[in-house]
């Protein structure tokens, strides 16, 4: 509640005890943390997200005792290094302390545990110790560093005897001495008092800002409607207008009912179970504890361990009290991420937000929008077929067809037919009003609060972009977020998952196209049966089963299986746009469907935002685009006639894919893989794709005795591909030669395990959940888990 209610700066942490499996979560806090490889100790910063601020890493001294950090902040005109340090009560030499000091520059500031005693800051009767004689040598001598802590400062209080004494020290570099003071904080129930440092100096402060975006929290809907009643907008007659006029048309009508949400995102620390009496409590305890620290007699001592027990008590009944009211909330129907959210709520936790390349020297959000950009490009390694003059050459000059064909295909083909009322309106349905919007910042919910009128007039703007096959420029602009994927380190920035954000209405089109599409490829089964990703009424287990049935009649049959797993780096972003045009027209897809769609991949953009900031706008010339609702599809066409093999069967899933080899003898599979590998290298290289060989994988699967060492190697090109004995495919790790399941199942087991603990910390020590909840979650989180694959491991 401290580190809430103050918003401090920053915040320096010692012996934190922390461990990799332990990952702490503060709200609108950065962290920084350097564990002890064994048991104690351990360092953390936190850096308030406003705050600009990167690790710097220091030369260790030799068989130094001090464990440190080093963070660089950036001030109003220049930047200031901030040195956290613990010493777990060890002799300080004075040769380590310099050795430091020297690395940090002009400007510094030096806070930490150094369990170093002197009465040059401790009032208290306790003998000097080897490490206050070693600071108290470096202030003799130093003329630039200064001890700002005051004497008598008493920042630890024996939990014992309440003896008191000065271990948390701070210092600074002369130059800026003048700008700080140091004091005591409250008591927080630690035997260590927070030490609070207030400083004059000026902070180079990061304004938290998003993209402007529609409060459309407890809008009236039907004034929202009426107002749209009174716009009667003549709409153009071309697609790009008639786009720019309709959004502008709906932003109008909002701008006079709803309030659009700019500036600052900021996430609030909330814990609902926090009530009256715990803050009763807590201020008891803190006003005991002064009285202790000012005249700690026995009467003293005894009042307020009562009181802090009794705090201990309050905190811990308010909690299960409220734990079961939000559970009281929750029946069997209730959706799983109602008790998630419930769980978050009681914990205080939230997701961290995007926070990209923190441990580099690039400091404005643009020049960080702009590396996002740079590290998503080079995924489009084909660019775009250009004449002499360095123009691109249209997808379509060598289609064969003329534009006046589509309209004679529109006749004969039904999905190139105008689009209906009935087809939007069930799209419309089925939108999710909490997806965010694109870059015309239109959200589902106004397309699902449009009036006839309008309605009809985004049925007449789909339909013209149809017979146009022609896209508004917003549709195919895209706004990517970095993401920070779970558990991965923030300073990479591989680190991040690229989410985009596309328009709505181009979207909803996209919907419609998809329909059509699917249906007639489907109905044609031109989609290929080895394909079993994105595809109604196939699974991931469809794909495993038949790969276990090989497996299995091979083992019994005395054969030998050879599995080689390919794996491909970015598929969906390396699609080359001429290629899959190409297979679409193969497909016999002709007409508006086939003009759209090529319209549909040409000129794409998008841009990167970072803290409300947007990159250049950036060309994207390969790839399916990322969000697209056509992306699966589209993927799923490029891959269509992924190539035979002779004597070997194809499966994939999405962009998983995988040749399998049956037979007697082993250099024939071997050489039959081997031929997969070239052929899928050749398509590869038309289509576009990057295989990565050293993550491709090769399994054999026999009940004879085979010595890998002694099998012929399989290339892609002059890298080898590495034959092992276990793989992960769809969730399910396989096992070689027997297929035992043995390796998955004791994956299983420990992952079971840890949810079962999550499981007793929702159900248990300090609040509980009744039955109903805790059965919701077992079948959810537990359950689910063992049920996914049981099919194929009920066999070992």
């Amino acid at each position: 509640m401290f580190l809430y209610s103050k918003k401090p700066h920053i915040v320096l942490l010692s012996e934190t005890w922390l461990t990799a499996k332990i990952v702490p979560r503060f709200i609108n806090y950065k962290y920084y943390r350097k564990d002890r490889s064994n048991n104690g100790g351990g360092l953390m910063i936190l850096l308030r997200q406003d705050l600009e601020g990167v690790p710097v890493e220091l030369k260790a001294f030799n068989n130094g005792v001090l464990e440190y950090q080093t963070m660089e902040i950036q001030l109003k005109n220049e930047k200031i290094k901030i040195f956290n340090c613990y010493n777990p009560n060890k002799n300080l030499r004075p040769k380590e302390i310099i050795h430091y000091i020297q690395q940090l520059g002009r400007v510094y500031i030096i806070g930490g545990d150094f369990n170093a005693h002197h009465g040059v800051w401790s009032s208290a009767e306790i003998k000097n110790n080897s490490s206050g004689n070693s600071l108290v040598e470096i202030l003799l001598v130093d003329p630039n560093l200064v001890l700002l802590t005051p004497c008598g400062l008493p920042t630890y209080r024996c939990p014992r005897n309440y003896g008191e004494s000065t271990l948390d020290l701070t210092f600074t570099s002369g130059n800026i001495s003048d700008k700080f003071s140091v004091a005591l904080g409250p008591y927080l129930g630690s035997d260590h008092v927070p030490v609070i440092i207030e400083s004059s100096l000026e902070i180079n402060k990061i304004t938290k800002k998003c993209l402007p975006k529609w409060n459309v929290k407890a809008v009236d809907w039907k004034a929202w409607k009426d107002l749209l009643e009174t716009r009667k907008p003549n709409f153009p007659e071309d697609v790009e207008n008639f786009n720019e006029r309709f959004t502008e048309e709906l932003k109008e009508v909002s701008s006079k009912l709803i309030k659009v949400k700019t500036g600052s995102n900021q996430i609030k620390y909330n814990k609902p179970w926090w009530s009256e009496e715990c803050s009763k409590a807590v201020a008891l305890t803190r006003r005991a504890f002064n009285v202790v620290k000012n005249n700690p007699t026995g009467d003293n001592r005894s009042n307020f361990r009562k009181l802090e027990a009794k705090k201990k008590k309050i905190i811990l009944k308010t909690k299960r009290e409220s734990w079961k009211v939000y559970c009281s909330q929750l029946t069997d129907s209730s959706p799983v991420s109602k008790v998630w959210e419930t769980i978050r709520k009681i914990k205080g936790t939230y997701r961290e937000s995007a926070y990209p390349i923190q441990s580099t020297r690039i400091l404005t959000d643009f020049a960080k929008a702009e590396k996002f950009a740079e590290s998503i490009l080079p995924n489009s390694i084909n660019a775009p077929r250009r004449n002499k003059e360095g123009d691109v050459v249209s997808l379509l000059s060598s289609s064969g067809e003329s534009i006046e064909d589509s309209v004679v295909q529109e006749e004969k083909e039904g999905y190139n037919t105008r689009f209906t009322v009935n087809e939007l309106q069930t799209t419309i349905d089925q939108l999710k009003v909490k997806t965010q919007s694109g870059i015309d910042n239109i959200p589902y919910i106004f397309l699902k609060n449009l009036n006839a009128n309008f309605f009809h007039g985004l049925l007449a703007l789909i339909n013209l972009s149809w017979r146009r096959h022609t896209l508004p420029s917003t549709w195919k602009e895209a706004i990517i977020l970095p993401i920070l994927k779970m558990g991965k380190d923030p300073s990479n920035i591989t680190s991040y998952r690229p989410i985009s954000l596309l328009s709505t209405i181009g979207k909803v089109m996209e919907k419609l196209v998809n329909n059509r599409l699917t249906w007639v490829l489907e109905s044609q089964q031109k989609l290929g049966s080895f394909q079993y990703g994105f595809r109604r009424g196939r699974s991931t287990m469809d794909h495993l089963l038949i790969l276990e049935n090989e497996i299995r009649r091979g083992l019994m049959g005395k054969e030998i299986v050879i599995s080689l797993f390919v794996d491909l780096k970015s598929a969906y972003d390396t699609v080359n746009h001429e290629e899959l045009i190409k297979k679409i027209r193969e497909l016999g897809i002709s007409g508006r469907m086939f003009y759209w769609l090529s319209d549909f991949l040409r000129n794409r953009t998008f841009k990167v935002v970072v803290n409300g900031t947007l990159s250049n706008k950036k060309e994207m010339t390969t790839g399916t685009p990322q969000g697209s609702i056509l992306s699966p599809l589209l993927f799923n066409i490029a891959v269509c006639d992924l190539p035979d093999s002779p004597n070997t069967i194809k499966l994939a899933f999405a962009d998983d894919l995988s040749y399998h080899y049956r037979g007697k003898d082993i250099e024939e599979g071997i050489k039959a893989i081997q031929d997969a590998i070239n052929q899928l290298e050749a398509f590869t290289k038309i289509m576009g794709f990057i295989i990565n060989p050293e993550k491709s994988k090769i399994m054999i699967f026999t009940r004879k005795r085979i010595c890998l060492e002694k099998i012929t190697n399989v290339y892609m090109g002059t890298t080898k591909i590495p034959f092992v004995t276990e793989h992960t495919v769809l969730g399910m790790t396989l096992d070689s030669p027997r297929l035992t399941w043995g390796k998955h199942i004791k994956k299983l087991k420990t992952d079971c395990l840890s949810r079962l603990q999550t499981l007793k910390a929702v159900s248990g020590t300090s609040w509980g959940a009744d039955r109903k909840t805790l059965k919701i979650f077992y079948n959810s989180f537990v359950l689910s888990k063992l049920n996914y694959g049981s099919i194929l491991y009920e066999s070992a």
